[in-house]
């Protein structure tokens, strides 16, 4: 009888390892899809069809008929566009933009909304969420603090959160990010996020994805001017921390 139950714990026991393996290697995938995603929304290539004004008009034309781009345009009027919905508005290689606030701007997404669509692949109810949606307070339904690190039960900023904790507490939190994950900065009325692709915990760097947008005098900020995107982008945990970014993550993809 002992030889049965114990067999049967054995059983039982490889089951359960392989599961956790399983399991494992399933999120693993998972948080490789979310940057795959981001990978291919920065590097959609197209042609601008007629001259395209940035989503706000103070920096005058931005994308200029006939040149080449890449990645969905940075914009936070018409923030929501997806990859899908990008590629099928293209024509024959060449996007036009769309007619808005008086001039011809692109569809787009922004920073946060962005990494929203990523994470979409794993939850469809995620919304297209703003850097204030993405404080990982205890009462948020989407976003959760990657790293023991404290959260005030009101804090609305991440200036709020990187005063309430040690260097020691923040630095062995980025530490503890995995690709998929985000770092997040928000102030009182403006904020940025970036996707993780890489952890390099021993240098103490990330290597992050995102919309960026464009400089002061209306350039892209990637690929050499041609693309509102910032890929393989480099940021220190000195960086991070001094800029007040805090590591985040989806409910999805805690403890795993």
């Amino acid at each position: 009888m002992k030889k049965f139950i114990k067999r049967g714990l054995s059983l039982i026991l490889v089951a359960a390892l392989s599961l956790s393996f399983n399991l494992a290697f399933a999120t693993s995938e998972q948080r490789q899809d979310v940057v795959n995603y981001m990978n291919k929304m920065a590097n959609v290539p197209w042609i601008a069809g007629r001259d395209i004004e940035y989503w706000n008009p103070k920096y005058g034309i931005v994308f200029k008929c006939g040149e080449n781009y890449f990645g969905v345009p940075y914009s936070q009027f018409l923030r929501n566009t997806s990859l899908e919905t990008f590629k099928r508005l293209i024509k024959s290689g060449k996007y036009y933009g769309i007619c808005g606030l008086g001039h011809t701007i692109p569809e787009g997404s922004d920073c946060s909304s962005a990494v929203s669509m990523a994470w979409q692949l794993l939850n469809k109810d995620i919304p297209y969420l703003s850097t204030y949606d993405m404080i990982p307070t205890l009462d948020n339904p989407y976003i959760v603090k990657v790293g023991n690190y404290n959260v005030p039960e009101d804090a609305t900023t991440s200036i709020e959160i990187i005063k309430n904790n040690e260097e020691d507490a923040m630095y062995n939190a980025y530490s503890e990010l995995r690709p998929g994950d985000a770092v997040v900065t928000r102030g009182n009325d403006s904020g940025h996020v970036v996707l993780v692709k890489e952890v390099d915990a021993r240098n103490e760097e990330i290597i992050g994805i995102g919309q960026e947008g464009v400089n002061e005098n209306g350039v892209c900020l990637g690929k050499d001017g041609k693309s509102t995107w910032r890929d393989n982008r480099r940021l220190s945990f000195d960086e991070l921390y001094s800029k007040n970014y805090i590591p985040i993550t989806i409910k999805e993809f805690s403890c795993k």
